[in-house]
C-alpha cells in the first residue's frame, strides 16, 4: 500500500508544480509577452543610448579638466538626447535603411532579445548613437541624400 500512496504523491507534486512552474512556451505568442519582449528591447536601447551620451559628456568634461562643471539639467538633457538618437537608429535598423554584417538583422527584430550577437550589437549601436553626437544625424542625412538622389535619377513621367 505505501506504494500506492508515493504514486498520488508524486502526481498531486507533479500536478502542483506544473501549475506553479508552466513552461513559458506555452505563452511566447501571447500578447503580453511580446508587449514585454518589446518594451524590455525599447529599454534597453533607451538605456544604452543614455549611457553613451552621459559617458560622452564626462569624457569630453574630463579632458578639458571641467568635470565639476556638469549640471544634473545638462546630464539629463545630454541623455535624452542620446536616448532619442539611440531610438531613431533603431528604427532605422527595423526599417531596413542600413545593412550589413555589422547590423543587426531587421526580421528577426522583435526575438531579438533570444540572438545574443544581434542583440549586442543593438545595444553596441545603441551606446554609439548616444557616445556620438553627429552619428545618427549623418545617417538621416545619407538617407535623405540618397532619396533624392533617386528622385532626380527617375524619368519623369
Amino acid at each position: 500500500m505505501p506504494e500506492e500512496s508515493e504514486t498520488a504523491d508524486a502526481a498531486v507534486a507533479t500536478k502542483q508544480k506544473s501549475k506553479v512552474e508552466p513552461d513559458w512556451r506555452e505563452n511566447a505568442e501571447s500578447s503580453q509577452f511580446v508587449l514585454a519582449t518589446r518594451l524590455a528591447i525599447f529599454s534597453a536601447v533607451l538605456a544604452f543610448g543614455a549611457i553613451g551620451s552621459a559617458v560622452s559628456l564626462i569624457t569630453r568634461a574630463r579632458n578639458k579638466n571641467e568635470i565639476g562643471n556638469i549640471t544634473p539639467l545638462e546630464l539629463i538633457s545630454i541623455q535624452t538626447i542620446g536616448a532619442i538618437f539611440a531610438t531613431i537608429l533603431m528604427l532605422v535598423f527595423v526599417a531596413d535603411l542600413i545593412g550589413g554584417r555589422l547590423f543587426p538583422e531587421p526580421e528577426l527584430f522583435y526575438r531579438i532579445i533570444y540572438v545574443h550577437a544581434a542583440f549586442a550589437k543593438l545595444l553596441i549601436w545603441s551606446f554609439i548613437a548616444g557616445f556620438s553626437e553627429r552619428f545618427v544625424p549623418n545617417i538621416l542625412n545619407n538617407i535623405v541624400k540618397q532619396v533624392n538622389d533617386t528622385r532626380e535619377k527617375e524619368p519623369e513621367k
